[in-house]
């Protein structure tokens, strides 16, 4: 498991942050020094067709991970892969003519820019802070702990640092010849993170947090599928069971590391009721019941049915 910059990701998010787009809180504008060497360095660029025509594209209300998975879409040279199945784009940017002609825009930009030296340079500024974090994931076999605890194995995994998104997100993206697993990592996140002397619990708990979303959210997707009536309350408990279950997932794994004591299990949860994830000490206590009986349950999602239970009911 190693944690780089994509090109392509900085490229996509880099003329967000020069556009007008209303990012609904996806992007950092301001505060982390990176954004205002974006700015220098691009500001001449801002009347680009690209920067222009970004608001147009993508409207305001389209879901959150639907740039970065547009961003995994492109080749290396920025234009769109063709081999990439761009369904779940379409859900969002109904033509994929204009996704298709967008990409060109984006390319001329790149090229106009000289794009590609600029992210050499970034990488190489940012080398001694990715061989930092990298450190702290190499302590322990990261993606090996989540398996073993989840009851099953990931396909390939990448996880990506972001020098401009303001959260932490997942991404289960159809690549050429099989599915992906992505952990988009916020350096904004890990510096306020470090700021408190959290980082190595927040770096860790984010890449357990955003690939457990790729078994949970899943599992309660066929939830809905088999009950009518979950179906059309999904809104009301869909995202709420899925944080509160990964929240009580990466609390577990923190303690069973070491990477916290008993006394912040306390916090931690509270932490994550603040976080839109209502039902996490519920759920703490569950899957403490999960632990004691994976003579009988396998993974986790055999044990589902007993945590969707607490919304069932």
């Amino acid at each position: 498991m190693h944690i780089r910059l994509d090109n392509r990701l900085e490229l996509l998010f880099t003329i967000m942050l020069l556009s007008d787009y209303k990012d609904g809180g996806l992007l950092t504008r301001k505060g982390n020094g990176q954004v205002e060497n974006v700015r220098a360095h691009f500001s001449k660029y801002c009347s680009h067709q690209a920067v222009i025509d970004f608001s147009k594209v993508w409207m305001a209300e389209i879901s959150m991970d639907t740039i970065p998975y547009y961003a995994m879409s492109l080749a290396l040279d920025y234009s769109l892969n063709p081999n990439i199945d761009m369904e779940y784009i379409l859900e969002e940017v109904p033509d994929i003519k204009t996704v298709s002609a967008y990409a060109k825009k984006l390319k001329a930009f790149a090229e106009e820019s000289d794009f590609d030296r600029y992210f050499m340079r970034l990488k190489t500024d940012f080398t001694p802070y990715l061989e930092k974090i990298n450190s702290l994931l190499d302590k322990r076999p990261v993606q090996t702990i989540l398996e073993c605890y989840m009851g099953m194995k990931f396909p390939q995994v990448h996880i990506v640092l972001s020098t401009l998104m303001k959260p932490f997100m997942s991404l289960t993206f159809s690549g050429e010849e099989q599915t992906e697993v992505y952990s988009f990592t916020s350096y904004p996140g890990l510096l306020i993170a470090e700021e408190n002397q959290g980082l190595e619990r927040v770096l860790i708990c984010s890449v357990w947090h955003e690939l457990s979303h790729h078994v949970i959210n899943p599992l309660s997707e066929m939830l809905c599928e088999s009950d009518g009536m979950m179906r059309d309350k999904r809104d009301e408990w869909f995202c709420p069971l899925n944080e509160s279950i990964i929240w009580a997932i990466t609390i577990r794994l923190l303690l069973a590391e070491g990477i916290i004591t008993e006394k912040s299990v306390g916090f931690m949860i509270q932490n994550g009721i603040k976080n839109k994830a209502p039902m996490t000490e519920t759920m703490y206590k569950l899957l403490i019941d999960y632990e004691a009986k994976r003579h009988l349950y396998p993974g986790i999602s055999a044990y589902f049915p007993v945590l969707s239970e607490v919304i069932c009911k």
